[in-house]
């Protein structure tokens, strides 16, 4: 499956395009959070990405399905760095 992540953060907007299994968790954290902690985005530093990986690995992160949706979901990390954190992911084959 194919998988789009769109984060909104701190007034910016950041795309990817992943590709794994069905387990939202592990392709955020494996394949996501790899491709991110390498590119060069200015808003997203180290730190930023830390805390997103220790809410993701130590909280109860759990994805909300969309209503009346397929392979459509969405959270909130919450506050990070003074800025509201969403994440919604859409899967398709």
């Amino acid at each position: 499956m194919i998988y789009i992540v769109i984060i909104n953060y701190d007034e910016g907007t950041y795309i990817s395009q992943l590709k794994g299994d069905n387990e939202i968790k592990k392709i955020l954290i494996k394949e996501w959070y790899d491709k991110f902690k390498t590119e060069n985005i200015s808003n997203l530093g180290n730190n930023i990405l830390k805390q997103i990986k220790e809410r993701i690995v130590l909280e109860d992160y759990n994805p909300i399905v969309l209503n009346g949706m397929d392979n459509v979901w969405c959270n909130d990390l919450g506050i990070i760095e003074g800025q509201y954190f969403s994440m919604t992911i859409v899967g398709h084959s």
